[in-house]
């Protein structure tokens, strides 16, 4: 789905994830994101994530960032707002 990026598309995503997560609880292993990275997000959807951040930084909004690289400004929007609830990943690990 590139290009495009939809609640129904972060919800499956997250579901996904939480049912993997639900099968690997029990067992041992090294550290692992409970969520996308904010990177894969990006690249799935053909943003690039350099320019995305660089963008954030310099306090640009979505429509100037979404103008750089080349989608639509609810794709930045959906985006900045998992990086400002989220940041750009969480990585849970065994102690």
């Amino acid at each position: 789905m590139r290009g495009k990026l939809s609640l129904e598309w972060l919800v499956e995503k997250i579901r996904g994830r939480v049912i993997a997560l639900d099968r690997k609880a029990d067992s041992p292993g090294p550290p692992w994101g409970w969520q996308p990275s904010l990177k894969q997000m990006a690249e799935e959807v053909g943003v690039d994530f350099d320019v995305f951040l660089a963008g954030i930084k310099n306090g640009f909004s979505d429509e100037e960032i979404a103008a750089e690289v080349g989608v639509g400004p609810r794709v930045i929007a959906r985006l900045r707002e998992h990086f400002q609830k989220f940041g750009i990943d969480s990585v849970i690990g065994q102690d």
